[in-house]
C-alpha cells in the first residue's frame, strides 16, 4: 500500500552530481520499407517544424462560435456557405518520400557550493524522429447496413492497407536542487514532452458474402490526421532527515496536458458494382472532417513520513520502520469532438466526372458549396444534438479526484524473518457532463472508497529468500473509459466510446516468491501467483444502432465482466560464466505461465490482455569490458484482444509472435559505438476473428547505429 500512487505523478530526479558532465548520444535508424520509401501523407506546410502545426489546420473561430450556438443548421445561407468553404482546406492524400529516422540525446549536470550548502542541477534533451510504414491485410465482419444475416449487404470485408506514420518526439527535463547539510534536500524539476504524429492511410476494401465471393460493395477509404500531444509538469519537492531517525518526503506538482487532432479526414470513394469507377460518397461516416481537442490540468500533493524504531521483548531485539503518508490528485479535463460533412443535391450526385476526382478538395470547391437545401451543390452539415440533456453533446468536461492515506509497518523479527503489514484507504470521485451550447452541472459517474490491506512475510538465508504476499488493490476507471466521447482507434479501425456505467474493479492478490543466488554467478528465482478480480474492466464490441436489424457491432466500448481469475507461475535464471581472462558469457532466461478465466453465460474464456505465456532468453558475450555481443529472443502466447460474448460474433485474438534482436557494442577511447539489428526474423503481427484474419502485418527489420560520448 505504501507504493501505490493514487494517480500522483512524482519525479524523484537525480540529486546533485559529484562532478560536472556532458553526455551526447546520437543514433541513425534505417527500417527498410519505412525509411527512404514512398509513403502516404496529407497536405503539409513547410512551416511545420518538428511537430508543431503552423496553424493551417486550426478550427476557424467562426465555426467554434457556431458550435456553441446551435450548429450550422441555424445559420443563414450566406454564413453557412462561407463556413463550408472555410473547412475544406487540403483534403488530399499524397505520395511522398520518407527520410532517415534518428535520435539525439543531450544531458549535462553541474554542482557547486560547500559542504554545508551545495547546489546544482541537471538538464536533458531528447529528440526522436522516426518513420513507420506497414502494409496490412484485414478482415472485418459486416459493417454496412447490418451484421451477418438477411439484412446485411455483405458478410465480411477484405481490406488491404498502406499505413504511413511520421512521429516526432521532443522531450526535456530540467532539475535544480539545493542540499543543506546532510539532512535536507530541496528540489525543483520541469518535465516537457511533445509528440506529433502525421498519419496517412489508404484502405482498399472489397465486400464478400458468406461463401467468400465478391459482392457489389467495394470502396477506397482515405485517412489523414495530424495529432499533437503535449505535457508540461512542474514539481517542487523535499527530503528531510530529523535527529530521531525520522525521514520526511513531500511533493507538490502541477501538470498540463494537451491533445489536439485538427482537420482529421476520413472519406471514401465507393463503387456500386465490381469493376466500376469509384465516386466520392457524401454522407455522415463516409466523408467526415473532424476537430478534436482535449486540455487537462492536474494538481497533486504527497506527504510521506518514515520512522525508524527498535525495541526488546523477551530477550529478543526487534527493529523496523513505520511509514505513513497522504496523497491527493485532482484532474480537470475539457474538450470537444466536432464532426462536419457535406450533403449533395441529386443533380450533383449524377455528375460522375465531378464526383470521381481523386482529391475531395477538387470536388468541394467554392463554386459548388451552397448555403441552403434549395440550391444545387454541396451543403455543410454537422452532428449537433438538439437535446443535449444528460451526457449528450459535442463538448465535454470532467473532474476526477483521488485521495489516499496509508500506514505500513516494516518489522525485522530477527536475522531470518521480516514481516510487512499495511493498510491503505483510497477514495475516488469522478464527475462529468457533455453539452452543446453551454456547460451544465456535472453528473457523478463514480464516488466510492476502499480499505486495502496488505501482508508480506519474508524468510532470508545467506543464499536464498522466500516471500509470501497478500494484498488488495482497486482499479478505478479512467476518464477515457467513462466519458461517452466517440473517437476512432486507428489500429483496430473501430469507433471507441466510453461507458458511464463502468464500475471499479477489486483485486485480491496472492503470491509466493523464492530466490536463490550463489557467489559463482548463478541466480534462480520462481513464483506462484493468484489474482481474483471482481468486475474486471474489458474492451468489447458493441452496437451503435438502436435498430435491431441494423446492428453493426463494429464499435468498441468498455464494460465490467462479473468475475475473473489469473493464476500461474514464473521462472527466472541468470548465470555469468567466466570463459578466460577478460572474457565472460552471460545467460538470462525468463518464462511466465498465465492462466486467466472469465465466466460468462456462454461458458468460460480468457481475460482480455492476458497472454497464455511470456518467454525470453538472452545470450551476451563480453570481453575486456569494452566489447559485447548480445542476442535477445522474446515470445508471448495467444491473448484475447477484443472480447465478444455473442454467439454470432467471434472475439479477436492476438496470435503468438517471435522477436529476435542483435546488438554489438564496442568502446572506443571515451566513446562507445553500437550496432543493433532488431526484429531480425520479422514475424508477422496476426490477429484472428473466428475463421478470418482480423489484422495481419509486418513491421520490418530495424538497423540502428549509435554513438555515445561523454566528458
Amino acid at each position: 500500500p505504501g507504493q501505490a500512487s493514487a494517480g500522483v505523478v512524482s519525479l524523484d530526479t537525480m540529486q546533485l552530481p559529484d562532478t560536472p558532465y556532458i553526455r551526447i548520444v546520437a543514433s541513425l535508424i534505417e527500417r527498410p520499407g519505412s525509411n527512404h520509401a514512398d509513403v502516404l501523407q496529407g497536405g503539409s506546410s513547410r512551416s511545420d517544424w518538428y511537430g508543431y502545426d503552423d496553424g493551417s489546420r486550426t478550427l476557424p473561430d467562426a465555426l467554434l462560435n457556431n458550435a456553441h450556438n446551435g450548429g450550422v443548421g441555424d445559420l443563414n445561407a450566406a454564413d453557412r456557405e462561407q463556413l463550408g468553404e472555410a473547412i475544406v482546406g487540403d483534403m488530399g492524400l499524397y505520395k511522398s518520400h520518407s527520410h532517415s529516422s534518428g535520435t539525439l540525446d543531450l544531458s549535462a549536470g553541474w554542482s557547486g557550493g560547500s559542504d554545508s550548502l551545495r547546489w546544482g542541477g541537471t538538464l536533458s534533451f531528447n529528440l526522436r524522429d522516426r518513420w513507420q510504414q506497414s502494409f496490412m491485410d484485414s478482415t472485418t465482419y459486416s459493417t454496412g447496413t447490418g451484421y451477418s444475416g438477411a439484412s446485411a449487404d455483405f458478410h465480411h470485408e477484405d481490406s488491404q492497407h498502406q499505413r504511413s506514420e511520421h512521429v516526432t518526439d521532443i522531450n526535456a527535463l530540467t532539475a535544480l536542487g539545493v542540499n543543506i547539510g546532510d539532512n535536507h534536500y530541496l528540489g525543483f524539476n520541469t518535465l516537457f514532452l511533445h509528440q506529433s504524429t502525421s498519419h496517412g492511410e489508404l484502405i482498399e476494401t472489397q465486400g464478400k458474402n458468406e461463401r467468400n465471393l465478391p459482392v457489389n460493395s467495394g470502396y477506397s477509404r482515405n485517412l489523414v490526421s495530424w495529432t499533437e500531444r503535449e505535457l508540461t509538469q512542474y514539481q517542487f519537492y523535499g527530503h528531510h532527515t530529523l535527529l530521531n531517525n525520522t525521514n520526511i518526503h513531500w511533493q507538490i506538482a502541477n501538470t498540463d496536458n494537451h491533445y489536439d487532432r485538427p482537420h482529421e479526414l476520413d472519406y471514401r470513394y465507393a463503387a456500386n458494382s465490381i469493376g466500376s469507377d469509384h465516386a466520392l460518397q457524401l454522407a455522415l461516416g463516409t466523408a467526415d472532417i473532424h476537430w478534436r481537442r482535449m486540455d487537462q490540468q492536474s494538481h497533486s500533493t504527497g506527504l510521506h513520513i518514515e520512522q525508524m524504531y527498535g525495541f526488546s521483548m523477551a530477550a529478543l531485539n526487534f527493529s523496523g520502520e513505520l511509514k505513513a503518508g497522504l496523497e491527493t490528485s485532482l484532474r480537470q479535463r475539457d474538450g470537444y469532438n466536432l464532426t462536419y460533412y457535406f450533403q449533395g443535391s441529386s443533380d450533383i450526385k449524377l455528375t460522375e466526372q465531378l464526383m470521381q476526382q481523386t482529391n475531395p478538395s477538387n470536388i468541394l470547391t467554392p463554386e459548388w458549396i451552397v448555403g441552403s437545401e434549395d440550391s444545387s451543390g454541396f451543403l455543410l452539415l454537422d452532428t449537433a444534438i438538439a437535446d443535449d440533456s444528460g451526457l449528450n453533446g459535442r463538448f465535454y468536461g470532467a473532474r476526477q479526484y483521488n485521495g489516499a492515506g496509508y500506514l505500513l509497518n516494516d518489522l525485522e523479527l530477527n536475522e531470518y524473518w521480516r514481516l510487512i503489514t499495511g493498510v491503505r484507504r483510497e477514495r475516488n470521485k469522478t464527475e462529468a457532463d457533455l453539452w452543446e451550447a453551454a456547460a451544465e452541472p456535472y453528473f457523478t459517474l463514480e464516488n466510492d472508497q476502499r480499505w486495502l490491506p496488505s501482508l508480506s512475510l519474508e524468510y532470508r538465508q545467506e543464499l536464498q529468500n522466500l516471500r509470501m504476499n497478500y494484498s488488495q488493490t482497486v482499479v478505478w476507471p479512467r476518464l477515457n473509459e467513462l466519458l461517452p466521447v466517440t473517437y476512432e482507434e486507428l489500429d483496430t479501425r473501430t469507433k471507441t466510446i466510453g461507458n458511464p456505467q463502468l464500475q471499479s474493479s477489486d483485486v485480491h492478490n496472492w503470491d509466493i516468491n523464492w530466490q536463490w543466488q550463489t557467489d559463482s554467478g548463478l541466480r534462480l528465482a520462481s513464483a506462484l501467483y493468484l489474482k481474483r478480480i471482481r468486475r474486471p474492466i474489458e474492451g468489447t464490441f458493441t452496437d451503435d444502432s438502436e435498430e435491431a436489424d441494423n446492428a453493426t457491432f463494429s464499435n468498441y466500448t468498455y464494460r465490467n465482466s462479473h468475475q475473473a481469475s489469473v493464476r500461474g507461475f514464473e521462472l527466472e535464471t541468470d548465470y555469468s560464466l567466466p570463459i578466460a581472462t577478460g572474457h565472460q558469457l552471460n545467460l538470462l532466461g525468463r518464462y511466465a505461465s498465465i492462466h486467466s478465466q472469465v465466466r460468462t453465460a456462454g461458458g468460460a474464456r480468457p481475460l482480455q490482455g492476458q497472454p497464455r505465456y511470456i518467454s525470453a532468453a538472452r545470450i551476451q558475450y563480453a570481453w575486456f569490458d569494452r566489447n559485447t555481443l548480445t542476442l535477445m529472443f522474446k515470445r508471448s502466447g495467444t491473448q484475447l484482444y477484443i472480447t465478444s460474448d455473442r454467439d454470432d460474433l467471434p472475439a479477436v485474438y492476438q496470435q503468438p509472435r517471435n522477436q529476435l534482436d542483435f546488438t554489438w557494442s564496442q568502446a572506443i577511447h571515451d566513446a562507445r559505438l553500437s550496432l543493433s539489428a532488431n526484429n531480425l526474423i520479422n514475424t508477422a503481427h496476426r490477429y484472428t476473428q473466428g475463421d478470418y484474419q482480423y489484422l495481419y502485418y509486418r513491421t520490418g527489420r530495424e538497423w540502428r547505429l549509435t554513438l555515445e560520448a561523454g566528458f
